[in-house]
């Protein structure tokens, strides 16, 4: 598992040179309510330590998180580009967006960089695993990109392991529906709270939206309530 392409978007692997995006992906303060254990932004400095992870998991295992981009026309996918635009801004523009002309064509929006997702190794409820893990930005939520770019992912999982797992906090029910959408099922004797530790990131899955945090019972303070599920990959 290396690049991969869908119709909306293009993967590949996380390099230490993302640190930039992963501090603005990770540090918002949404996405860092949906993936932190913590339920609070990352830290530049974490981001930058774990961007660095990400790509040694690269260089160890062979597979591990791909930086999604929307798919722009022209240009290497991947190259380091302007930060995000304003809210109020379409996908593609704002501030200091790169445009690239087409020879014959309009002006064309340079690929963003959108979020991340992929498989992973960690350790769930003190033992080995193989864990699905996705984070995008806020304002790519509920366009079923999260679910495009997992999906992808796990049609080349067969050639990593036969079992995957997955994690949400109690109460992000959005994402527990993507899961189910992709095929996983609540893992069955889970017990709320169990402890969770990656090798390489603490994120589990972010792909929520207003209101996404409504459901369930508050976790007691310090306490990480995660929902656990379960996707047994066919051969």
């Amino acid at each position: 598992m290396t690049a991969l392409r869908t119709a909306r978007l293009t993967g590949r692997p996380i390099r230490a040179r993302d640190a930039r995006f992963a501090a603005a992906l990770f540090g918002d303060d949404q996405v860092g309510r949906q993936v932190a254990e913590s339920r609070r932004p990352w830290s530049r400095q974490l981001a930058q330590d774990r961007a660095q992870a990400f790509a040694a998991h690269w260089s160890a295992h062979g597979f591990g998180l791909l930086l999604w981009e929307t798919a722009g026309e022209g240009g290497e996918a991947g190259e380091e580009g302007p930060g995000p635009p304003s809210a109020s801004a379409p996908p593609g523009f704002g501030p200091g967006a790169a445009l690239r002309r087409l020879p014959g064509r309009a002006l064309a929006p340079a690929p963003r960089k959108i979020g991340v997702a992929g498989l992973q190794f960690c350790v769930l409820g003190g033992r080995g695993a193989v864990e699905a893990s996705f984070a995008f930005l806020p304002e790519f939520w509920g366009r079923g990109l999260a679910h495009e770019a997992m999906a992808a992912v796990l049609r080349q999982a067969s050639g990593v392991c036969r079992e995957i797992e997955a994690v949400a906090h109690h109460d992000n029910d959005r994402a527990a529906a993507l899961l189910a959408r992709l095929g996983f099922a609540p893992r069955e004797g889970d017990a709320a709270g169990a402890p969770r530790t990656a090798e390489t990131t603490g994120a589990a899955c972010a792909e929520a939206g207003p209101g996404a945090n409504a459901g369930g019972a508050a976790p007691a303070p310090g306490r990480a309530v995660m929902r656990r599920f379960l996707l047994r990959v066919e051969a």
